[in-house]
């Protein structure tokens, strides 16, 4: 659900909901991949990324602008044996 909110300050801040992994996930507005990477913790060189069945290059995570309703998957690779 797409919503507008007032904050504290009187700004409005749009809240986003995409989904992440096959649930939903809110966002302050629509950000970069890379922001949303930064946000969960996680270290671009060990994840791929794909919005909307397409893969994203590390090199397009700054570019590609995540939108209300957008689907993303991230796979985290695990080494060990």
């Amino acid at each position: 659900m797409c919503a507008t909110l007032a904050n504290l300050s009187g700004c409005v801040v749009a809240v986003i909901t995409i989904e992440l992994n096959g649930e939903p996930f809110e966002l302050d507005a629509e950000q970069p991949v890379s922001r949303l990477i930064e946000r969960l913790g996680l270290r671009p060189v060990r994840i791929a990324v794909e919005v909307n069945r397409e893969v994203v290059t590390k090199a397009e995570y700054p570019r590609t602008l995540l939108r209300h309703g957008d689907k993303v998957e991230i796979i985290n690779f695990v080494g060990g044996g």
